[in-house]
């Protein structure tokens, strides 16, 4: 079973980090949690952290190791030069984490992020 990460936030402001993990035996959840904004290195202790959100570690990094969390826009390089914008969503229906894209003159799409990721895609602005 993985480890489960959040970024917890207050108003849309990162203020600590959350993590699930099994310890001991019989197997047990344990919630640890972390004050620096979104520093997974940071030391993981027992209290709890204030917050009215959370948003769920992906399981995938950027191409410069950025961990994505559901929320954030990345930027996918295009096949036509350029570059398109998206947000990181969990897509029910599919059960996939996907990249949600709002064009303009077209429908909205969707790109699983296990393909974005190896095209070269960024995180360029955290979750809200």
């Amino acid at each position: 079973m993985r480890e489960r990460k959040f970024r917890l936030l207050i108003n849309g402001k990162i203020v600590g980090c959350e993590r699930h993990v099994i310890v001991g035996c019989p197997s047990r959840y344990e919630i640890q949690h972390s004050r620096v904004s979104g520093d997974s290195d940071a030391p993981w202790v027992g209290w709890n952290i204030r917050y009215n959100d959370k948003q769920d570690f992906t399981g995938f990094t950027d191409t410069d190791g950025v961990e994505i969390y559901e929320g954030d826009v990345v930027e996918v390089p295009s096949k036509r030069g350029g570059s398109l914008h998206g947000t990181v969503v969990w897509l029910e229906k599919g059960g996939a984490w996907v990249v949600h894209f709002c064009l303009i003159q077209t429908d909205d799409w969707y790109m699983p992020l296990c393909d974005a990721v190896p095209k070269g895609c960024r995180v360029v602005k955290e979750g809200e």
